[in-house]
């Protein structure tokens, strides 16, 4: 399959580095197995919309803090897979206090301001891209914290519940890619 997409796109005057394409379809394949196995999990346990919610809040503040990366796909599946579904399991049973929201928010945004983004080896950010990844992820994380404010007016405290876990795994991947690269 790899190989037929890639000799379409030379035959259409596509011109792409092989290396390149055959590093996107690596990734490509990398996050559908991610969401194949994420979105099974999601449909036994009922909670597909609740999972995609927590995805929606959660992406956007990886793809632009960045943090820990694991070195072999099948355990990099497997964490982010369990990352993904265990906030969805664990705010169904829990309410986490709107202090100890609103305190790893802060943290994470602190964090954000010392030590993120951080780049992979494989996709190094410039000077013009650290600076833009900075500014959007403080611009995310803020909208959070408004989101924190409606959704303790509006009692949705499985958002307040996601928004936290978000901080949390946001923080722990931050720090240990941070220590990580100091040592």
């Amino acid at each position: 399959m790899n190989k037929i997409i890639f000799n379409i796109l030379k035959k259409n005057n596509i011109d792409i580095a092989e290396d390149l394409y055959h590093y996107g379809w690596s990734i490509f394949v990398h996050y559908l197995f991610y969401l194949i196995i994420t979105l099974s999990i999601a449909v036994y346990y009922h909670c597909v919309f609740q999972t995609i919610i927590f995805l929606f809040l959660y992406i956007p503040l990886r793809k632009y803090i960045g943090g820990f990366h694991f070195s072999n796909n099948v355990v990099c599946i497997l964490i982010s897979t369990t990352v993904s579904i265990i906030p969805v399991l664990l705010s169904r049973y829990y309410n986490i206090n709107i202090w100890i929201i609103i305190l790893t928010s802060i943290i994470l945004i602190i964090e954000t301001i010392l030590i993120a983004p951080i780049d992979h080896p494989n996709k190094r950010l410039n000077d013009k891209q650290l600076k833009l990844y900075k500014k959007t992820s403080l611009f995310i994380e803020i909208i959070y914290i408004g989101v924190i404010g409606l959704a303790k007016i509006y009692t949705f405290s499985t958002i307040l519940n996601f928004i936290f876990f978000a901080n949390i795994i946001s923080i722990c991947s931050l720090s240990i890619s941070y220590i990580k690269r100091i040592l």
